[in-house]
């Protein structure tokens, strides 16, 4: 009994160790609706900041234009909006100009010389064609800093993007996700999805836990066999 629940144990902490450290990252909660539009479950107009169950929206500028963001279901959706890549919903940053951008962010701690792997998806927009691509930036201040710009090559279908760290202190880290329209077209904006940030195991993780399993389970063999 004792060599199964070590077992259990192992491959629970193995488990544990892709978890995302992100909450809602596939936006599939959400808080009340401040405006509703034809077609849309939510959308706000002019953000400043907004909480939506630990994102938060935001403008870059604050001046400008008439900017949004959408959150959106595979059935309550505007034309011009892909599926979500993950469960049901999706989020779309629509900056409606070249000067002011909008954002969604989330704050997480993190541990200094801990390998972590940031990942989320990204689409343009269905009406309009890849020769004018969207692209979202994405920065990390905090605990780590640095910033990488991702841009749609394939049209209508969602790219996954991939920045992998370690951890320069510990403490508060966060992680923004920002609308690049392109000059050509600002209406051309970037839907976002099954975003998640989880820490990368050493090879020596692994390797030690499948040995424990493999010699917890012939053990445990070994005795039934000697009863």
């Amino acid at each position: 009994m004792k060599s199964i629940l070590l077992t259990l144990v192992l491959i629970f902490s193995c488990t544990q160790l892709k978890a995302n450290l992100l909450t809602n990252g596939s936006f599939e909660t959400h808080d009340a609706a401040v405006n509703s539009g034809s077609g849309l479950t939510q959308f706000i107009d002019n953000p400043t900041t907004y909480l939506n169950n630990s994102w938060t929206f935001g403008r870059t500028a604050g001046t400008g234009g008439n900017p949004r963001f959408h959150w959106y279901s595979t059935t309550n959706q505007q034309t011009w909006q892909n599926n979500p890549q993950d469960g049901s919903y999706a989020i779309q940053l629509n900056s409606d100009n070249t000067t002011d951008f909008i954002y969604v962010e989330q704050s997480v701690n993190v541990i200094s010389g801990t390998l972590y792997q940031l990942s989320f998806f990204y689409v343009d927009e269905s009406a309009f064609t890849i020769t004018n691509p969207t692209s979202v930036r994405a920065d990390l201040t905090g605990a780590f800093v640095g910033n990488q710009t991702f841009t749609n090559t394939i049209d209508n279908t969602w790219q996954q993007g991939i920045i992998t760290f370690t951890a320069a202190s510990t403490g508060s880290l966060t992680i923004r996700f920002t609308d690049q329209p392109p000059a050509a077209n600002n209406n051309q904006n970037v839907s976002m999805d099954n975003i998640s940030l989880i820490v990368v195991p050493e090879p020596s993780t692994y390797a030690m836990g499948i040995l424990l399993v493999l010699a917890v389970g012939g053990f445990h063999f070994w005795r039934r066999r000697e009863a």
